[in-house]
């Protein structure tokens, strides 16, 4: 009877302890988080103007510089006495400070005026990859778009006007 005592309480007791060693469920916590940043905005500040020429007789262009907002001709004269606006299309990104961004220009935009138009092959200046400030504040940053018009001998006089869009976007 001790014999059969013992053989069952060893029994009992390799059980017990095995189900104290192996659990049947176990569980672990995880956090949840996200931070939210302010969303990214361009504005215009200015329009690209290359101000009033004369009808030229012989292809020519006229440019106006990103950096200086300058304007220099080939073949093309512009009086100076209009008082036009001559000035290189200046814009303003806004955002997270500090953040990363891409900004992108297009490589040309069409002037139309009626059936006739002009190419103008765009020049941005220095483009912004980052907004100035610290995470947790605005930022910003600024930049120019200049441009060389290509002007056909004999180009139709008038106005033309054509639309270029600018695109920044965070990395």
């Amino acid at each position: 009877m001790k014999l059969a005592y013992r053989a069952v309480l060893g029994v009992v007791s390799l059980a017990t302890a095995g189900a104290a060693m192996a659990q049947a469920t176990n569980t672990a916590t995880a956090d949840a988080s996200i931070t939210i940043t302010r969303g990214i905005t361009v504005t215009k500040n200015a329009d690209l103007a290359f101000g009033r020429c004369v009808q030229p007789t012989v292809a020519g262009t006229v440019a106006v510089a990103a950096a200086t907002g300058a304007r220099t001709t080939t073949n093309v004269t512009c009086p100076t006495q209009y008082s036009d606006t001559v000035a290189a299309a200046a814009f303003t990104v806004n955002g997270e400070g500090g953040a990363a961004i891409t900004v992108t220009v297009p490589p040309d935009v069409t002037m139309n005026n009626g059936g006739d138009s002009i190419l103008v092959t765009l020049a941005a200046g220095t483009l912004p990859t980052s907004l100035s400030g610290t995470a947790g504040a605005p930022g910003s940053a600024t930049f120019n778009v200049g441009g060389s018009a290509a002007l056909g001998a004999a180009q139709a006089a008038g106005p033309y006007t054509g639309t270029f869009m600018v695109t920044a976007a965070y990395n």
